[in-house]
């Protein structure tokens, strides 16, 4: 629902914007379609005063490992420039990418995105696709990048949390919807430890 996601990208913005002085980058590691990306454009335009266009040529971010779902969001961002009466800037696109964002080094992705410093705001709703049904060779893949993180009966979604925080600029802001069993399964266990370690939770919302 949009006001999940309003929520999200306004608490991090407001406070990733106290020590902001440089060009925002925002980012969705797992954009799918577009719906987030535009629901940002939107709240960057009236609460911000950021324009849609500038919005999306040179500070919202778009990754996904799915081409079709890029290609929808592209059309979905169009469209959605199209009825503020808008199009992208001269010479710009909308900054989507094809990337693995678990499986990819984190300076690939900032390298490839031109965001050096990191992204100072990543919301997102990762996806929930349990551990046991990805395929062997991606699960070991995984097993290898997260090691003592990726295990028992959980979702890709935890992972994001993890992958998330190395993306975020210094001050950076993170931003996820996630299942509520990460603070309570066996599963989770490494999981929040890591997270613990870090002192890196801001704020934990749990509708129940």
């Amino acid at each position: 629902p949009n006001y999940v996601i309003d929520y999200l990208t306004s608490f991090s913005l407001q406070n990733a914007l106290k020590t902001k002085k440089n060009t925002l980058r925002i980012c969705d590691p797992s954009c799918g379609s577009g719906g987030f990306l535009i629901r940002v454009a939107e709240l960057l335009e009236t609460d911000y005063g950021i324009s849609a266009d500038k919005a999306f040529s040179e500070i919202i971010v778009g990754l996904d490992i799915d081409k079709v779902a890029l290609e929808q969001a592209k059309c979905l961002i169009e469209l959605y420039l199209a009825s503020k009466g808008k199009a992208m800037l001269p010479g710009k696109t909308a900054q989507l990418f094809e990337l693995d964002t678990l499986t990819t080094d984190q300076n690939v992705i900032l390298s490839t995105t031109s965001s050096p410093g990191g992204f100072d705001v990543i919301v997102t709703n990762p996806p929930y696709v349990k551990f046991q049904n990805l395929e062997p060779e991606y699960r070991q893949i995984l097993i290898n990048k997260y090691d003592g993180l990726a295990n028992g009966n959980f979702s890709l979604s935890v992972l994001f949390l993890v992958k998330g925080y190395e993306l975020l600029s210094q001050n950076g802001y993170l931003g996820v919807i996630t299942q509520n069993n990460l603070f309570t399964s066996l599963a989770g266990k490494n999981i929040r430890e890591h997270l613990q370690k870090q002192q890196c939770l801001r704020r934990i919302l749990d509708f129940g």
